[in-house]
C-alpha cells in the first residue's frame, strides 16, 4: 500500500526499500529501539501515549532518555496536528535529531470509507472482534479504508518533508493485518498482535533526497517536565486499540 501510495505522489520522491522493524507492536518498537540508550541528542514528538505510559510500568517499562519529548496525543491522533507540532519542533532544536511518530494509518480511521466503515463504533479498535467473528466487514472496504487512512498520513508528511534541513526517512514502527489467513491456525487476523508474521514486521523504508546534513550535537535532556494526567493517557490508548 505504500509503495502504491508514493508510487502516485510526484512531490513525494526518495529510494524506497522493504526493511524488517525489530517488533510487531509500538510498545516492543519503543523498548527495543530506544530502551537503556542515551539519546541526548533526539526529541520525540509522539501522537501515541506508548512512551509515557510505558515509563509508568503499565505496559511495559521503557528506559527511554531522550533529550525532550513533545506529547502531542494529549490533543488528539490527527496527523495535521502532529505535522503542526513538527514543525514547531524544527525550529525549536535545530541541532538535534527529530522523531515524529504519526499514528495513521494505524486507528483510527479519519478517512470517509473507514468513518462510514465503523460509524458508531466507540469501543476502542474493532480487531479482537473482527478476528472473533463477532464483526465483519468486506475485506475490500477495510483495505480502502486502510489506504485512505495511509493518504491522510502521506498528505501531511509532504507538508512536512519541505521544512526538514537534514537526512529523512519516512518508516513505520511495524504493519497490520486486514483479514489475511495467518499460519499455523487458518483464521484471518486483523490488527497488529504480537506475531511476528511478514505483515507485520516488514516496513517500508523511504530515504529523501537531502542537499545537506544537520548539526548534530548532545545537550543534557530538558529538567522541565510535562505535567501528564494517567487518566488521558489510558484513555488515549483506548481510542487507539490498545486497552
Amino acid at each position: 500500500m505504500f509503495e502504491r501510495a508514493y508510487r502516485e505522489r510526484e512531490s513525494l520522491e526518495g529510494n524506497l526499500r522493504c526493511v524488517r522493524s525489530q517488533a510487531p507492536y509500538t510498545n516492543e518498537f519503543l523498548n527495543r529501539n530506544f530502551g537503556g540508550r542515551e539519546l541526548h541528542d533526539t526529541v520525540y514528538v509522539t501522537s501515541s501515549p506508548h512512551i509515557h505510559r510505558s515509563n509508568r510500568g503499565e505496559v511495559g517499562e521503557i528506559d527511554d532518555d531522550f533529550h525532550a519529548i513533545r506529547h502531542i496525543w494529549r490533543q488528539d491522533h490527527h496527523p495535521s496536528t502532529l505535522t503542526d507540532a513538527a514543525m514547531e519542533a524544527v525550529e525549536a532544536f535545530p541541532n538535534k535529531r527529530l522523531v515524529f511518530h504519526y499514528i495513521p494509518p494505524h486507528w483510527p480511521f479519519f478517512g470517509p470509507t473507514g468513518q462510514k466503515l465503523f460509524d458508531g463504533y466507540d469501543d476502542g479498535a474493532p480487531w479482537e472482534a473482527l478476528t472473533s467473528g463477532e464483526d465483519s466487514v468486506p475485506l475490500d472496504k477495510l483495505r480502502t479504508a486502510y489506504q485512505e487512512n495511509l493518504d491522510i498520513a502521506l498528505d501531511h508528511v509532504e507538508r512536512l518533508i519541505p521544512e526538514l534541513n537534514g537526512k529523512t526517512v519516512v518508516t513505520a514502527d511495524h504493519g497490520q493485518l486486514l483479514g489475511e489467513r495467518e499460519f499455523p491456525i487458518p483464521i484471518r487476523g486483523y490488527g497488529h498482535p504480537g506475531l511476528r508474521v511478514p505483515e507485520l514486521v516488514e516496513v517500508p523504508w523511504l530515504e529523501v533526497p537531502v542537499e545537506r546534513r544537520r548539526q548534530i550535537r548532545s545537550e543534557p535532556p530538558e529538567t522541565t517536565e510535562e505535567t501528564i494526567d494517567n487518566g488521558r493517557a489510558v484513555e488515549a490508548l483506548k481510542d487507539l486499540g490498545y486497552v
